[in-house]
């Protein structure tokens, strides 16, 4: 299991995403930017497949679809084998 910042803007301070090995499964951990650090998520996301967690991440943050998407390609592109 690995997370990684997600610098996606208005939420870029705190917030990761991340795949669990043994659930099989992609998440995110998303906080807007100014909460407290001791805050719990604003939104917790679980999702089977990157695509999913691209559109729930949309929904949640309200950010447009763009950005999140290449804040998530940035994301896991930071931290592949061959980075």
């Amino acid at each position: 299991m690995g997370s990684y910042a997600l610098f996606l803007a208005g939420w870029d301070e705190m917030s990761i995403v991340g795949y669990d090995d043994q659930t099989r499964s992609c998440f995110a951990q998303l906080w807007r930017n100014g909460a407290p650090s001791s805050a719990p998520p604003d939104a917790w996301l679980n999702t089977s497949t990157p695509h999913d967690l691209d559109y729930a991440i949309v929904k949640a943050t309200g950010a447009p679809p763009a950005d999140v998407e290449a804040a998530l390609r940035n994301a896991w592109a930071s931290h592949s084998p061959t980075s």
